[in-house]
């Protein structure tokens, strides 16, 4: 499922649940994957999904709490926990498969006997996880999707409180979220501080999926998308280190009792040499405790890239900017906002209908943060014109345009392909005031519209159209000219 281009002009509970079903469907998809046992990366990308999903439904969960039930979020963190220790496996299997090389031969033999125990429980850890994803993923999806799909929608009477609803709470959590990760980070003084590290690294991946939505709207976004990229990365390798270390140092206990276990052996065989009588002698603990060395080096290579990089002041222009951007975004003038009040109808009027109309083909050019806008309008007393206009989001809303000739708009017209509308446009006068009523032939939707004569002019309803009218819907975003081209 594809972000709209227009998302943060959506009210903030459309644009969440937009994105969580985004996840939703890449999830969705590496769990189908997972049956095709020639797919070798199914598994990965479904842990991954899975992690995202989780993380994005917490960062929106203020604007999507109404659709996701306590009973979902656990099912979606028990998935999760299944998907981290098989995640943790193949993580710890790749290290030490690298170590092959830096290690003598009889350290080997401890690096092999692990790798094998290691084999053996990432393969009940799939098996585990397959399990749990056939058995109720496809359920807990079904109803999770549903839910995200439908919400109820408190109406707004004031139209500038509704404008660009998504765009100031995002804004104001990116500073939010980014203020947490700062004082997360803070609290790293020393490699022993690892559940502040935990914290950092789930503060860092909210951050982030808060800003990946809107990386081609905002300028600025991408390289703080890289950067928070390689703070994952110093973190995970901070936090693999760590973890691996534990579960290693607990293996040592167990190769002595396996090495005891084969010499006992050995001396029962009475000099015949079986299968085990044969690596009697291979104590696989000298390797073992090479690989703690080594992970030793390797959590303070990671802590040094982490100091170096993020603590004590060094990432004081990241933040800066973070800051920057969620006031941007909160402070965001709307690439789609109008001026007219606009108005949902249960049908056409009947009285709209004796009026002449005038056939409107519009079409919307690819773009984000300039946005050009062309239309075919038909007249049966007019001839055929073609008419562009833009707008633009930044600093100052931009409005311009004019008639273009027949052989430029043969050119642009097929760029629109997927963002046109198609309606029919009757416009009736009230009292010397203009109202559009649109029936669109695309759909089933027919729309007033009304710009006021005058700033600070109240509206009337006319006598005429007041039966017709099912509420107003001024500043939704759903209802914006571009929102409706499809």
């Amino acid at each position: 499922m594809s972000l709209p281009d227009y998302l943060l002009d959506l009210p903030a509970e459309e644009a969440a649940r937009l994105i969580a079903l985004g996840l939703l469907d890449r999830t969705a998809d590496a769990a189908r994957r997972l049956a095709d046992s020639t797919d070798p990366m199914a598994l990965h990308d479904f842990r991954v999904a899975t992690r995202r999903l989780r993380s994005g439904l917490e960062a929106y969960r203020p604007e999507i709490d109404g659709s996701v039930s306590r009973a979902s979020r656990r099912r979606l963190r028990r998935l999760a926990r299944a998907t981290r220790r098989s995640r943790d496996f193949e993580v710890h299997l790749q290290w030490e498969r690298a170590q092959d090389a830096v290690l003598t031969e009889r350290q080997r033999t401890g690096l092999r006997w692990h790798l094998e125990r290691l084999e053996a429980r990432r393969h009940r850890a799939d098996r585990r996880l397959g399990v749990l994803v056939a058995r109720r993923f496809a359920r807990f999806e079904r109803r999770l999707r549903r839910r995200l799909e439908t919400y109820r929608l408190h109406i707004e009477r004031d139209p500038t409180r509704r404008r660009h609803e998504a765009a100031a709470v995002l804004g104001r959590r990116l500073c939010k979220f980014g203020g947490d990760l700062e004082c997360r980070l803070a609290a790293m003084r020393t490699m022993a501080d690892d559940a502040a590290a935990r914290r950092a690294r789930i503060a860092a991946k909210r951050l982030r999926y808060l800003l990946e939505p809107i990386r081609g709207e905002v300028d600025g976004v991408e390289p703080l998308i890289v950067r928070l990229r390689d703070l994952q990365d110093a973190l995970g390798e901070l936090h693999d280190s760590q973890t691996h270390w534990v579960e290693l140092s607990g293996e040592v206990e167990k190769a002595g009792r396996e090495h005891a276990r084969r010499l006992e052996g050995a001396l029962r065989d009475g000099g015949e040499r079986g299968p085990e009588s044969a690596d009697a002698g291979d104590d696989p603990r000298p390797g073992l405790l090479a690989l703690l060395e080594r992970l030793d080096d390797r959590e303070a290579e990671a802590f040094a890239r982490l100091r170096a990089d993020w603590l004590a002041g060094a990432a004081d222009s990241f933040f800066e900017a973070v800051g920057a951007v969620g006031k941007r975004v909160a402070h965001r003038p709307s690439c789609v906002a109008e001026i007219e009040r606009r108005f949902l109808l249960r049908r056409m009027p009947a009285s709209a209908q004796a009026f002449a109309f005038q056939a409107i083909e519009q079409g919307w050019l690819p773009g984000r943060r300039v946005v050009e806008r062309i239309r075919l309008l038909r007249r049966p007393d007019v001839p055929i014109t073609y008419h562009s206009s833009k707008c633009a989001t930044g600093g100052r809303s931009m409005a311009v345009g004019g008639e273009v000739d027949l052989q430029l708009f043969e050119q642009i017209w097929p760029l629109t392909s997927g963002r046109r509308v198609v309606k029919r446009r009757h416009v009736m006068s009230d009292y010397g005031v203009q109202w559009a009523i649109d029936q669109f032939l695309d759909r089933d939707l027919v729309l007033a519209e009304v710009a006021p004569p005058a700033e600070g002019v109240e509206v009337i309803l006319p006598e005429w159209l007041q039966p017709y009218v099912v509420r107003e819907v001024t500043g939704e975003g759903a209802y914006t000219s571009r929102a409706l081209a499809r």
